[in-house]
């Protein structure tokens, strides 16, 4: 974990105050070692809308009228969710009905720590709020860690799989080679799936966000690195 020196104390305009107190300033050694005041999960009106601007250094959140702002350091973190969570693009509230639920597991960039616990993170190219401690740098386990529910070399004889609330098809690099999907580690990996440098299995899905983590019916995680197929499908790469 990079170590930040100092993140601004929250600004606040003439004598308003949000939660009654303002925020300090802090340096943090260590994320295990990191204290953040539960209050500022709802701090925040959901009807809140709060811009996000991009300094050289850091970045500046403020609201519509900049009657709030702070600053987030910038940050250069592959981090997952630690548990299924919920994303906020415009209100850092944990009640906010602005929100999108990604699941435990899933691979996003962390862009800017937050003196508040709000951290930025970076998800298909579009920047989110999330609450600090829905994040960990520890990624899932990745191989084999429970038992199949489908044998993974009689897929390529069915065809389709129904199983956990998808339908399970595949597609061959033989016949779309895929060499823009930009898949670290590329190889051909057991049972003839096509994986990367963590042995998940390459999926494409139009469901569920790049870079999601997900189990498959093969004992086996996944992660998606391609779209364009049918929603609730998910298409596991193969060189069949």
């Amino acid at each position: 974990m990079k170590t930040i020196k100092k993140i601004a104390t929250l600004l606040l305009m003439g004598s308003i105050l949000i939660c009654g107190t303002d925020f300090e300033v802090f340096a943090a050694a260590e994320e295990s070692t990191r204290e953040v005041n539960d209050e500022y999960k709802s701090c925040y009106e959901q009807d809140v809308h709060m811009n996000i601007k991009e300094e050289e250094q850091y970045f500046e959140v403020y609201s519509d009228g900049r009657t709030i702002r702070w600053e987030a350091q910038k940050v250069d973190d592959a981090v997952y969710a630690a548990t299924d969570c919920y994303i906020r693009k415009e209100s850092p509230n944990i009640e906010s009905t602005d929100e999108m639920l990604i699941p435990q597991g899933t691979e996003v960039h962390r862009v800017g720590l937050s003196p508040n616990g709000w951290d930025l993170v970076e998800l298909d190219r579009e920047i989110y709020f999330v609450w600090y401690s829905c994040l960990t740098e520890d990624a899932p386990a990745s191989y084999n860690t429970w038992e199949p529910a489908y044998d993974a070399n009689k897929f390529q004889s069915m065809g389709v799989i129904n199983w956990n609330g998808y339908h399970w098809t595949y597609y061959s690099q033989r016949v779309l080679p895929g060499g823009g999907l930009k898949i670290p580690g590329r190889h051909v990996g057991a049972y003839g799936f096509v994986c990367d440098e963590n042995e998940y299995i390459v999926l494409a899905s139009t469901t569920v966000a790049y870079g999601t983590v997900v189990e498959t019916p093969f004992g086996m995680y996944g992660k998606v690195y391609d779209s364009g197929c049918a929603y609730g499908v998910m298409d596991c790469y193969c060189d069949w």
